[in-house]
């Protein structure tokens, strides 16, 4: 190939640099064609998920007669591959370009052609999206048709000669728990993982099981979805140190109460899949490799029933990944329960000497949900039961990620938008982009006063307006509560009105373009990969993408690029939350944090502050987010002022600021005192975590306040060159208080201490006579007037 190609493998190039030089160089299609089969045999021999020990051209397979009977003319068969368990892989490729689509007739000739018995599967290698006829076309066909997109591979360096793998050496805090882990299941059957989503569960899980299984045992890996087990089982190929064979064991899409292809269809796998118990048994049985069993949830009982009906033999450690999918209802009233998640911890249905639970979110009930459930008749486990899930092995969580570099950090964006933003004419436009005709599903204003807030916020509304604040977002996945309001949310992101209202309320430049799309389980695995893909590469394009979706990317979707998460709904399960989280705090180079974007709505008339008071709905929307990142993030009570922001911006930029200082209703003053309403506004939100957690300490909630607004409100005093109306209104010496900086510094202590004084007052209503905040900035002492009211609060607070 290289000759033909011209193309020197010497730098290892990438799949995709061989591509573009295929399609440039040769001659016609036939050519092309020829040129794609080689390079596609090379990326099969080098990938280990493709689990191949040989691959021929369809003329050149040595057992091509004996095997088929058939000579060498063409019957829709490019390649032949034998898969290191022996089964024969008849492969088509299609080297078209990318905006093509591939037909039905495309496929018919080789589906036709490979109709032969020693086929066991075959692959359909593209590199374009497939048409809904074709992809019909292959759906539970026998022998089992996978599509291939090569688009996938376009990353993959190719090697100049078929060479061993590297594999990765864990990160010393994966090692630590695979030191853990390892003790752990030396001494306990059973017991539990828990590592901050992004910090290689999967990887660890590998590495865990090299040490407590031997070579030649069985090992059992069940996730909930079909996408799962896929990436799982890539990841174990492609870091293995041992030789490994996989049996992947998925039901046909009706099965189970829920649908196993709400992520990814069996025929996206390039292996083959098995629900007979008696294959499953027989390839678990005798001398060989270790075997490895990738299972989802809702197949289990297929592999129970290998065991008790067909002497498939126990294995020697069991994992459940994302193991607070398997906690809930054992049973309710009626008897029923979830048994497909839960069969995993019955130690009588399913043989493992070791159990191995993991998961990011653990899930625990508290003792009044266990009781109002048991009350109905209904009995629930959770993670914290010991002797279903065993002890806690090791804990990884988020904060010491982040401070080890393994995951961004993030920040949490609170946008208030007014209600008034909505004009007559965007509503008209929003409401004619509904599909529903149902008043009860219809968008209502609050629904598009957060499509707003999220225009605004990707276009980098809160840039500059207070430390460590975010540009442009163009990576962002959207979260909504159904996939209708996803469909109509994807829609009113594009809408030209939104572009144009949020242009009006940038302080400069134009609003990005936006292009917006929902997916939901009705797209393929192919779709979804094309979506993430143009998401990594929004930057590069000049706009901002974002995905829209209701469940689909909360687990298992690796897209360290991405920028920010929105939340367009509230959401009540905190494992969802958290879930949702890791995706944006994957590292990336360039990047120092991961942004959760939660738009609430401002009343008329009101102000963010206002929208964010107790038992309003941005006090429940945000309670809701900022819950449960606290459950898995200490750091969030402890120091909220570090992790959230408030932002409310205005149809206009505020005005400059005019020389001859502050002043009582001067464009300063108004500025300053937006300035504290969103400070008032943040506090709110921090007393809030505080209570919800627990773990809040007033005192560091109160130092974390004062030293924000101190460093805050002295950088803008320094920024605007205040420094001697200020030391002319507080009668200051510059030279003996420590210059320009010092003066500013002591202003913004007042301005603090003032601040905290009219939150004080505002709690005592019989102390409301004592001043207010500008009778301190109109005061001809006001070191004096705030001396007394803090005198007046003492006495009060320590009077016997």
């Amino acid at each position: 190939m290289d000759e033909q190609i011209g193309l020197d493998l010497a730098g290892q190039p990438t799949a995709g640099e061989i591509l573009e030089r295929i399609r440039e160089k040769s001659r016609d299609e036939s050519e092309k064609g020829r040129w794609f089969e080689q390079l596609f045999m090379r990326i099969a021999r080098q990938e280990p998920e493709f689990e191949i020990d040989g691959i021929w051209r369809w003329p050149d397979w040595p057992e091509r007669e004996e095997l088929t009977g058939l000579d060498g003319r063409d019957i829709g068969i490019d390649l032949v591959a034998r898969r290191t368990s022996g089964e024969w892989v008849a492969i088509q490729c299609k080297c078209y370009d990318e905006r093509r689509t591939l037909g039905k007739g495309h496929i018919d000739k080789f589906l036709g052609g490979s109709q032969q018995p020693v086929f066991g599967l075959r692959w359909i290698v593209a590199t374009c999206r497939w048409g809904p006829i074709a992809e019909r076309a292959i759906r539970n066909a026998h022998p089992q048709v996978t599509q291939i997109d090569f688009r996938e591979y376009l990353h993959v360096q190719v090697e100049e000669r078929d060479a061993k793998r590297p594999v990765q050496e864990p990160w010393p805090l994966q090692a630590d728990a695979i030191e853990d882990a390892v003790e752990g299941l030396t001494n306990h059957d059973r017991g539990r993982l828990v590592m901050a989503c992004g910090t290689g569960k999967t990887f660890t899980s590998l590495r865990i099981a090299e040490q407590v299984v031997s070579a030649g045992q069985r090992i059992l890996f069940a996730a909930p979805t079909i996408a799962l087990v896929s990436q799982a089982r890539r990841e174990w190929l492609r870091q293995t140190t041992r030789k490994l064979r996989c049996i992947v064991v998925c039901s046909d899409p009706t099965a189970g109460g829920r649908h196993e292809n709400e992520d990814i269809r069996i025929s996206e796998l390039e292996c083959p899949v098995s629900t007979d118990p008696s294959e499953i048994a027989h390839s678990l049985q005798g001398d060989g490799p270790t075997r490895v069993v990738f299972c989802t949830y809702h197949s289990l009982r297929r592999v129970t029933e290998a065991q008790a009906d067909h002497g498939a033999p126990e294995f020697d450690l069991a994992i459940a990944d994302e193991a607070h999918r398997t906690t809930g209802a054992l049973r309710g009233p009626n008897g029923a329960g979830r048994v497909n998640f839960q069969e995993f911890h019955d130690g009588e249905r399913l043989l493992a000497r070791k159990r191995l639970y993991m998961t990011a979110t653990p899930r625990i009930y508290t003792a009044r949900s266990k009781s109002r459930l048991a009350s109905k008749g209904i009995d629930v486990i959770d993670m914290g039961d010991q002797q279903v899930y065993g002890p806690q092995f090791h804990l990884l969580p988020f904060a010491k990620a982040v401070n080890h570099r393994m995951l961004s950090d993030y920040r949490v964006i609170v946008l208030g938008v007014g209600r008034a933003s909505v004009t007559p004419g965007l509503r008209r436009r929003l409401e004619d982009l509904s599909p529903s005709t149902s008043r009860k599903n219809a968008p209502t204003t609050n629904d598009m006063t957060r499509v707003l807030g999220v225009s605004l916020a990707v276009n980098g509304v809160t840039e500059g307006t207070a430390l460590e604040q975010p540009g442009q977002l163009p990576r962002t996945l959207a979260f909504a509560n159904s996939i209708l309001r996803s469909k109509w949310y994807a829609d009113a992101l594009m809408e030209s009105e939104v572009l144009r209202a949020t242009t009006r309320r940038m302080s400069d430049g134009r609003a990005m373009k936006v292009v917006a799309k929902h997916l939901d389980a009705s797209a393929s695995a192919l779709q979804r990969n094309q979506e993430l893909r143009a998401l990594a590469h929004a930057d590069r394009d000049g706009e901002c993408r974002i995905v829209c979706n209701v469940k689909l990317f909360t687990e298992g979707v690796d897209v360290p690029s991405l920028d920010a998460v929105a939340f367009l709904d509230p959401r009540d399960s905190q494992v969802d939350v958290v879930q949702a989280v890791g995706r944006v705090m994957r590292k990336a180079p360039g990047k120092r944090f991961g942004y959760i974007i939660i738009p609430v709505i401002v009343e008329p008339g009101g102000d963010v502050a206002a929208a964010l008071e107790r038992g309003t709905e941005g006090y429940r929307t945000v309670g809701r987010v900022l819950r449960a990142l606290q459950a898995h993030d200490g750091r969030l009570a402890e120091t909220p002022a570090n992790f959230i922001r408030v932002y409310e911006p205005k149809q206009k930029p505020p005005p400059e600021i005019p020389e001859g200082g502050i002043g009582s209703g001067t464009p300063q003053s108004r500025s300053i005192q937006r300035q504290l309403d969103l400070k008032e506004a943040e506090q709110g939100i921090y007393a809030h975590v505080a209570a919800a957690s627990g773990l809040g300490k007033p005192g560091q909630l109160v130092a974390d306040e004062i030293a924000y607004a101190v460093r805050r409100a002295s950088t803008v005093f320094q920024d605007e060159e205040l420094e001697e109306p200020l030391a002319e209104a507080l009668e200051l010496v510059p030279e003996q208080d420590g210059g320009a900086k010092g003066v500013c510094t002591i202003a913004a202590l007042m301005l603090a201490n003032a601040c905290l004084l009219q939150r004080r007052l505002r709690d005592e209503p019989q102390m409301k006579t004592i001043l207010r905040l500008d009778k301190v900035a109109g005061a001809s002492n006001p070191s004096e007037v705030l001396g007394l009211a803090w005198e007046a609060i003492l006495e009060k607070d320590y009077a016997t």
